[in-house]
């Protein structure tokens, strides 16, 4: 990708490349799936992703089904990398649950995230199922403002896109979040923000 501006004086940032959506149909995307799961599981650290959250976060463009919103704060680490805070919060009030016996109320979120560099490359990611069994004045809490989850990722300097994406399990509902980052070297100055 070439970006060119005709206005002097200004300064263009953008990646070199692009995460482009597959043209497999979707019996070739089935078993590509199935494949990719059986030598995963063979692995250490195995992503086990669903295929409805693979396929939202292999998307050229965010999916707004299930909706959330996604802010970053980038940290110094180490001297080679990064920490990065997130904090990802789901509407609470399009999030449904079951109503368990004894009067608590349930639902899981399934949450994967990674990162594609400037070259268009996907670095590994970071998954968790979050398990909602909740009591009843919790539930209005959560139908009010909403259920938020804290994940840290570690990264190099350099620009990223986050990829995150989110489905709920009850009525399988997808949606995803691309988020643009800049991870500043803190090793440059002595004094750097992030």
């Amino acid at each position: 990708i070439e970006v060119r501006v005709s206005r002097p004086g200004l300064k263009v940032s953008a990646r070199k490349g692009y995460a482009s959506a597959r043209g497999k149909t979707p019996e070739e995307r089935r078993r590509d799936e199935e494949a990719r799961r059986a030598s995963d599981a063979r692995k250490p650290l195995a992503d086990n992703t669903s295929t409805e959250l693979r396929e939202v976060l292999g998307s050229a463009l965010p999916q707004s089904g299930l909706t959330f919103a996604v802010q970053a704060a980038v940290f110094r680490n180490t001297r080679k990398d990064a920490s990065v805070a997130l904090a990802i919060d789901m509407d609470g009030d399009r999030l449904p649950f079951n109503q368990q016996p004894g009067g608590l109320y349930a639902n899981q979120v399934e949450l994967s995230l990674f990162n594609v560099n400037e070259e268009g490359k996907a670095q590994r990611g970071v998954r968790a199922m979050l398990n909602l069994t909740i009591r009843p004045d919790t539930y209005q809490r959560v139908r009010t403002d909403g259920v938020r989850a804290n994940p840290r990722i570690v990264l190099p300097p350099g620009r990223y896109q986050l990829r995150v994406g989110a489905r709920e399990n009850l009525s399988g509902r997808t949606g995803s979040v691309f988020y643009d980052l800049q991870v500043p070297d803190f090793n440059r100055q002595p004094l750097m923000l992030g």
